[in-house]
């Protein structure tokens, strides 16, 4: 039955998970010359790197562990994710009062389309770096959350300075109110929580590089490339050197308990 559940021949696993690879590289092809575009070319390719992000995380889920799981993260990460940008732009509930006032493609209930994919894409790679560091329950769920909420160190002041959008009043930390943060926690804790139990019987720990279509290098190096490229492009390209201190820091501690079990383990 759980064979089943997969792709159906080994051949195709493993040819859906080379194609999440290609995924990935074109992940880093289109994000880096981010820095240097404008206008309508920078919200081109800002919604072309969610939409393939998006892709290689779900093509992945499904290659190394089954359809049911990745159909339940979109299901969960997507959903949830719409959920609370709905709720948050009509209450400012959790996150604060704030309005998405770019052009980020086709909007639903006035949240681009493109923004649940952004959640999904990025709750995998925050998943599984979160397994790869421990299999307790608890400590992975409030990991995984921490994983996911750390990006946004990096995402909030770039898609503001950006003019993707904005901010009702001005916050602490860098004109983004904090409660914007513990919103991303909460909302990370449920996901993650309701995540957990599904990936628990297929998921094994990340490994570099990975064997085969089960091996977890794609969504690690995804969550690497993240934390490498925001730092970069914050600090050398964006003016945004505090939001990159921090982002680093934040993703950053993430890297390094991943990098000191992998340590471990040998």
């Amino acid at each position: 039955m759980t064979d089943q559940l997969r792709f159906r021949t080994r051949p195709a696993a493993r040819a859906a998970g080379r194609v999440a690879w290609v995924l990935t590289v074109l992940v880093v092809a289109l994000q880096i010359p981010y820095p240097l575009l404008d206008g309508e070319l920078r919200d081109l390719a800002t919604i072309a790197a969610v939409v393939v992000f998006f892709a290689a995380s779900v093509l992945h889920a499904a290659s190394s562990r089954s359809l049911p799981f990745a159909l339940w993260l979109v299901v969960v990460a997507g959903g949830v994710g719409f959920g609370v940008e709905v709720l948050g732009t009509r209450t400012g509930l959790p996150f604060g009062e704030y309005a998405y006032t770019g052009d980020l493609g086709p909007r639903v209930a006035d949240v681009p389309l493109v923004i649940p994919m952004a959640w999904t894409m990025m709750a995998y790679p925050a998943l599984i770096m979160a397994r790869a560091i421990t299999h307790r329950p608890l400590l992975g769920v409030l990991l995984a959350a921490w994983a996911l909420t750390a990006w946004d160190l990096f995402l909030d002041p770039q898609m503001v300075a950006a003019g993707q959008w904005e901010w009702v009043e001005d916050g602490a930390y860098l004109g983004i109110p904090l409660s914007n943060f513990a919103g991303w926690l909460a909302t990370g804790l449920v996901m993650m929580a309701l995540l957990w139990p599904a990936a628990r019987a297929h998921v094994g720990r990340a490994t570099l590089p990975a064997s085969g279509a089960r091996g977890d290098a794609v969504p690690v190096v995804l969550y690497l490339w993240t934390w490498i490229g925001s730092t970069v492009a914050h600090l050398v390209f964006l003016d945004l050197e505090a939001s990159g201190a921090a982002g680093f820091v934040g993703m950053g501690s993430v890297v390094a308990l991943w990098a000191w079990q992998r340590r471990s383990a040998r």
